[in-house]
């Protein structure tokens, strides 16, 4: 099961889903993955001639 969570200071403040998790009382294990802004953006397919050409016609 994977859970999202914001990290605000010291803080994880797990993001709401639908439906309840299904977890009994107790511990749990975490393993936390770090999402930087490139992580993200590397998954994204841009076509450069294109991008550039809409650059262009909006400054210029």
């Amino acid at each position: 099961m994977e859970l999202k969570a914001i990290h605000k200071g010291e803080t994880l403040k797990p993001i709401p889903m639908i439906g309840k998790i299904g977890l009994e009382k107790g511990e749990v294990g975490l393993d936390v993955k770090e999402k930087k802004i490139f992580g993200i953006l590397r998954a994204w397919k841009v076509d450069s001639q294109e991008l550039k050409e809409e650059l262009r016609a909006m400054h210029g």
